[in-house]
């Protein structure tokens, strides 16, 4: 059975789901492959080390629309707006370090499902134990798979 992936919005846990035609609209929207848009537009690629490492300094409209095309599945009460004030609502939120909240792993979260689809040609191996047996993975109707949130840079 397949993992399911989710993604922190707003205090709560929402699955996400990336269909062939999330990429078409992606695509016609942004007037780009899936890959540009993941890579240039929503995560742009720095040099960091002599390799190439994604960051969170890409456009904001890319980051909402990758959540966004991820979450309508829901129904028709998700829309861009929507998402758009339940990531304000992340960023608002005060943690008990007493610092206001980031998107940091809500994003991470998105470009993993993503990646999981298959939508960009490939599935990579998401964690250590992506290959292992099924006995305590996270999987269907199970929670939220583990997800290892993108590293800061820059």
């Amino acid at each position: 059975m397949a993992k399911e992936y989710f993604v922190e919005l707003a205090g709560k846990s929402r699955l996400l789901r990336y269909t062939r035609q999330e990429r078409v609209e992606i695509e016609a929207r942004f007037n780009c492959d899936l890959r540009t848009f993941v890579y240039e537009l929503a995560f742009p690629m720095k040099e960091k080390d002599g390799k190439q490492v994604p960051t969170l300094g890409g456009r904001l409209e890319a980051q909402e629309a990758l959540i966004f095309y991820g979450l309508r599945h829901a129904g028709p009460k998700i829309t861009e707006e929507v998402v758009s004030r339940w990531m304000q609502e992340t960023v608002e939120k005060v943690g008990p370090d007493g610092k206001g909240g980031n998107l940091y792993v809500s994003l991470s979260q998105a470009i993993v499902g993503l990646l999981a689809s298959g939508l960009l040609g490939w599935n990579p191996p998401l964690a250590k134990d992506d290959d292992e047996d099924d006995e305590g993975k996270a999987q269907a109707g199970e929670g939220p798979a583990k997800v290892e949130p993108i590293k800061r840079t820059g």
